[in-house]
């Protein structure tokens, strides 16, 4: 009875019924941090999203600066005080998971 159960939850979260759907949304700011840690700011200061942590996940960083490519006269990856503009897919609980896209604004 038990493995049954289990099929059906998996069959279930195949389909995405029962499960959070996750959200794709743009998030602009102002790169701030260092490489250790490295946030988006909007206007006021407040963090837009959190890219990076000292002794954490780098992961959000690096795919963002993967994302942007150097050319004639700007170098590659974020600097410190651009804006930008990243597509990032969310999971459950608003946790960002991946940078889709990125752009400099």
């Amino acid at each position: 009875m038990n493995g049954r159960l289990i099929l059906a939850a998996a069959a279930l979260a195949v389909l995405g019924i029962g499960s959070v759907q996750a959200a794709v949304r743009t998030v602009c700011g102002e790169r701030q941090g260092t490489a250790g840690n490295a946030w988006l700011s909007d206007r006021k200061g407040g963090v837009v999203l959190e890219m990076a942590r000292q002794g954490g996940d780098q992961r959000l960083l690096d795919e963002a600066d993967g994302a942007l490519p150097a050319r004639r006269g700007v170098e590659a990856g974020t600097q410190v005080g651009r804006r930008y503009c990243l597509t990032v897919r969310y999971g459950a609980h608003r946790r960002p998971l991946r940078v889709l896209a990125a752009k400099r604004s």
